[in-house]
């Protein structure tokens, strides 16, 4: 995760290791207020370079660790994502991405600095 530019390697290991993971969703508790909304709006926007509306938002805390994950849908779009809170870092995968194929970038807090990785 805190590779400076192979930002899918942590991508890839999330999607293998917990996206199929049923243990997680199970121990993860829904959080439709989190803060993280409004961080993944941003995100969105600056990958299109434009607002569009977020068709659905879901956020999962899985507290214990500290960790949310979840999924948002826009324009015929699906974005996956991590997040570490005590880290303040988190990874996303777009799919499809703006060039076709995937999109796989990290965030950041405070401050929310976006790294879109470059395809």
């Amino acid at each position: 995760m805190m590779h400076p530019d192979n930002y899918e390697l942590a991508a890839m290991y999330y999607l293998e290791e917990f996206a199929r993971d049923d243990g997680l969703l199970e121990q993860s508790e829904p959080d439709p207020e989190s803060f993280l909304n409004e961080v993944l709006d941003r995100i969105v926007t600056t990958m299109l370079g434009r607002p569009t509306e977020l068709d659905e938002v879901m956020v999962f805390n899985l507290s214990e660790y500290k960790f949310y994950h979840g999924a948002v849908s826009f324009e015929d779009r699906a974005m996956l994502f991590f997040f570490f809170k005590e880290e303040e870092m988190g990874g996303f995968i777009v799919i499809p991405g703006s060039k076709g194929g995937v999109d796989v970038g990290r965030f950041d807090l405070p401050g929310l600095r976006i790294d879109p990785q470059r395809n």
